[in-house]
Parts: structure tokens; sequence; C-alpha cells
């Protein structure tokens, strides 16, 4: 009798040629998002028609869209950071997206003024932020309709349609904010996407560097979402790929002989002491005639209800255990899902019922030696 040998195969498309595990897993995730997608593209056509109708009239302009803009324009046609000496006001990662756009779609010579073409990448920040968060919604177990609920509050909220259209870093800081958080709340825990949430944090940090007030936030929701069996590695590999790409900018400075401060130039360390100590404050809260006061003013003028709900919101989700997952749960699913990884493909096939004990007992055992290992750790 002849004997047949069987593959050790943990999944059946490891068997398939290339190809085909392509075509395999583009209709798993075809069909595993097909309600989504065909909930998110309606709200996607809603909330960019509400935004595009009238945004070139409406707000009025100010004075930080121009700057931004000449900024992209000089990188674009006059390959410098700045029309006028760069002063590190902020790091230049933001208009060097907008000048790249501009370089692929001729961006600038498109619209009769460069307002327009602010606005054009406004709108499309906007997009990319409400489809990211519609998807860290659903990887934080929201439903679709919670999930089209939060991106309808964002994309229609009257505050966010009169800054959403002006031309803001902070608009273009979203988006990568979001895909930082969705890259660390990934069910797979692996170090691609643990090292990808570093890097749109870092790119979130280089377009505005105000940013980093969002640091802590995402340190917990990267170490809630940590893997033991990688942790050392993907730390390793997230951490240093994050600080090396946010390294640049100093570097930058370095290279051009104006990180510390000296008489007569420019430099980094000396404009981030006058940002930090030396720049007039703009006034506290209380202060009823303050600059601070009455911009808070102007935003519960325009859309009160939203920002005081928001507010009441923060504590609420911090008691949800879906947005703060525990260490208990985390060693149940991993348990489990050592179960589900390891009996898939090789059953499917055409082993005798010998070969199928020898396979369940021994990965029973090793399940076994993982949980305990869990249980001494906690």
């Amino acid at each position: 009798m002849t004997a047949v040998e069987i593959p050790d195969l943990t999944d059946i498309r490891d068997g398939l040629s290339l190809r085909r595990q392509v075509r395999v897993v583009a209709g798993e995730r075809v069909r595993r998002h097909a309600a989504s997608a065909c909930l998110l593209v309606p709200l996607l056509v809603l909330v960019g028609a509400v935004h595009a109708i009238g945004m070139w009239s409406f707000p009025r302009w100010v004075d930080d869209p121009g700057t931004y803009l000449s900024q992209a324009w000089s990188l674009q046609y006059r390959h410098a950071l700045s029309p006028y000496s760069y002063i590190y006001d902020h790091a230049p990662a933001g208009w060097i997206q907008l000048s790249l756009w501009s370089m692929l779609t001729n961006g600038f010579n498109r619209h009769h003024s460069a307002i327009g073409f602010g606005n054009e990448c406004m709108l499309l920040a906007k997009l990319a932020s409400c489809a990211l968060l519609f998807a860290l919604g659903r990887r934080l177990q929201f439903s679709r309709l919670g999930a089209a609920g939060a991106v309808l509050l964002f994309g229609l909220c009257p505050l966010e349609l009169m800054y959403g259209r002006w031309t803001f870093l902070d608009n273009l800081v979203t988006p990568w904010l979001l895909l930082a958080f969705l890259l660390a709340a990934s069910p797979r825990r692996s170090i691609s996407a643990a090292t990808g949430a570093a890097l749109s944090f870092a790119m979130a940090a280089l377009t505005k560097e105000t940013a980093l007030v969002v640091l802590p936030a995402f340190v917990w929701a990267m170490a809630q979402n940590l893997d033991r069996r990688n942790r050392p590695q993907l730390l390793a590999v997230a951490g240093f790929s994050g600080l090396l790409l946010m390294a640049m900018y100093p570097l930058y400075a370095l290279y051009k002989g104006e990180l510390l401060e000296r008489p007569g130039q420019n430099s980094l360390l000396g404009t981030a002491k006058w940002q930090l100590a030396e720049r007039e404050s703009s006034g506290s809260l209380l202060d009823s005639s303050s600059p601070t006061a009455h911009m808070v003013g102007q935003w519960l003028g325009i859309d009160r209800w939203l920002l005081l709900a928001g507010l009441i919101a923060i504590p609420i989700a911090l008691l949800g255990r879906r947005l703060r997952r525990g260490i208990g749960a985390d060693v149940q699913t991993h348990f489990l899902s050592l179960f589900r990884s390891r009996s898939q493909a090789v059953f499917r096939s055409a082993a005798g019922g010998s070969v199928r004990q020898r396979y369940y007992r021994a990965h029973r055992v090793e399940g076994v030696g993982f949980f305990l290992r869990d249980a001494v750790w906690i």
C-alpha cells in the first residue's frame, strides 16, 4: 500500500498559487465588507455634497490658508519650504502634502485662485477622515448604524463645516490621526500594523506638532492591543520607525545649521522657545475679555449642543468595555484563537482519523501551555 504524504498546511491557501491566493483574499474582503461599503458610499456622497456646496464663498477668507498655500506653491515651483525665510513655525509635512497633490494633478493651475485648490484638498481630507472614522467605529465593535451616526455627527457638524473648509493644517492632521488609531486597534496585532500606526502618528506630528497632545491616548491604544508573543519585536520596530520619521524634522534643521539658537538667524529650538515660553498668551477661559474666551464663545454659538455632548461623552466612553479592553478578555480571545487558527485547513484534507487525533492532542497541549503562561504573567 502506497503511503500518501499530507502537507502540513496551517491554511488551505498556502497550497495555492500566489495569483489564486490574491483572488481568494480579495473575494473574502469584498464579501466581508460589502454591507459596510453599501452604507459608507452614500454617507460619503452626502457629507461631500454638504461640504462642497458653497465652499468657495463660505466662510470668509483668513490669513492662514494663504500662508500654507504659498508655502506649498513655493515648494513646487521654487523648491523651497517657504517663499520667504523659513522660520520653523510649523513642521513642513502639511504643505508638502498639498504640494505633492498639486504636482500630481496640476492643482494650482486648475483653479482661478490658490484658495480654490486649498478647498479641494480640504474636501479630500474630509472624505478620508469620514471613511477612516467609519472603519475605526466598526473596529471598536460599533454597529454599522452606530459608525454611520459618528460619521454624520462629524461630517455635518456646523463647526466642522466652517473650520473644515479653511485650508488649515489641523484638517490634514485628522486623517493621519484616525489612521494611526485604526491601525493601533488592528485585530491582527501584527508588527506591520503597529509600524503603520507609528508612522501615521509621526506624519500627523510632522503635519502639525500639536498632534503630540494626543500621544498619551495613542500609546494607551497601542498598549491595549499588544500581543505578548511579539511584543518586544513590535515595540522595537514600531517605536524606532515612528521616532526615525519624526527625527527627520530636527535632522533637517541640523543639516541647515539652524537647530540651535543663534543671534541673527532662524532656528528650530529658538522658534520652539518663543512659541512655548515667550509668545504672548491668549488669556484664560475664565477671563471674559480674553481671546480664548471669545473664541470658545464663538464655538458654542455655532454648535453648542454637540460640543457639550462631546464633553459629557468622554467619561461615559471610558466606562465602555469595547473602548478599553481588559487583560482578562485579551487572554480569553488569545486562547480561543489558538484553537481556531490551528484547526482549519489540515482537517479538510483526506487525512485519516489517527492523524486528526494526534493533531488535536498536540495543539490542545500547546494551547493550554500558552494559557498557563498568560495566567502566570497576569
